[in-house]
């Protein structure tokens, strides 16, 4: 795991600071800034010292108990090469009645939960044509889990892992205002297969901005420890997202 780290670590490095060292060989380079917000419903099981429940969380009980979430996503293009970074959280606090331990200590309806879930992207393609590329990535998730009550954190978890991933997407103008992309990846996480997929549509303003809406769909799967250490999580996130774009070369 100490090697997985620092090798995700130096990928995300080189996803970010390719385009300075490849820009000093071709100057033909386009880049793309965004920020986005991804309003996903979700569904899976969660697990903690032992203790396993299945969650499903519509898009209107997410929207209900939303705390906060933004994305940001970086992209730089040649005609050859593909180099992006994607990074996004998102937070949600959630009442509910009774809470029972483990260790049978009950506690009353002023309980919390909350969750706090980060992503991050760092991505490497090669363009086989000028619609398609070929994507490996690696995505870096990082959950943090709180009960509380009257301020009080009875029980908390925060775990790191890394997923790898091979894939592909596919972008088409379709005149000089529409666009589209579709684009889909396949991997290993902690603790087996894992999936992405995005289909996006946007419009053009100017050269300079423009706005993009996705539906996307995103699997995560970790499972580790024993007893007390016992941490699980496996969901499947989906829903649409909406992201403004600058471009600029």
């Amino acid at each position: 795991m100490f090697k997985i780290k620092y090798f995700t670590l130096f990928f995300l490095i080189l996803a970010i600071f390719n385009p300075i060292t490849f820009n000093k060989a071709q100057s033909n380079w386009n880049y793309d800034a965004a920020l986005y917000g991804w309003f996903a419903g979700m569904k899976g099981d969660v697990g903690i010292a032992n203790q396993q429940q299945q969650f499903d969380i519509t898009l209107s009980e997410l929207l209900k108990n939303l705390t906060f979430t933004a994305g940001a996503h970086f992209e730089a293009q040649n005609p050859k090469l593909v180099l992006i970074f994607d990074g996004f959280y998102f937070g949600v606090k959630k009442d509910v009645d009774v809470i029972t331990l483990p260790n049978g200590l009950v506690y009353p309806e002023d309980t919390d939960v909350n969750l706090d879930e980060w992503l991050v992207e760092g991505s490497v393609g090669y363009r086989l044509t000028p619609e398609f590329d070929i994507l490996l990535s690696t995505r870096v998730f990082g959950i943090n889990t709180d009960l509380e009550s009257s301020n009080t954190t009875l029980a908390s978890a925060n775990k790191t892992w890394a997923a790898f991933y091979l894939g592909g997407r596919y972008s088409k103008d379709f005149s000089d205002k529409w666009y589209g992309s579709i684009r889909a990846d396949a991997g290993y996480g902690a603790d087996g297969f894992v999936y992405f997929a995005n289909a996006a549509a946007g419009y053009r303003f100017s050269k300079l901005f423009s706005i993009t809406l996705a539906y996307r769909i995103l699997n995560m799967d970790y499972d580790s420890g024993s007893g007390v250490d016992y941490f699980l999580y496996k969901a499947t996130a989906s829903g649409l997202g909406l992201g403004f774009v600058f471009s600029f070369n």
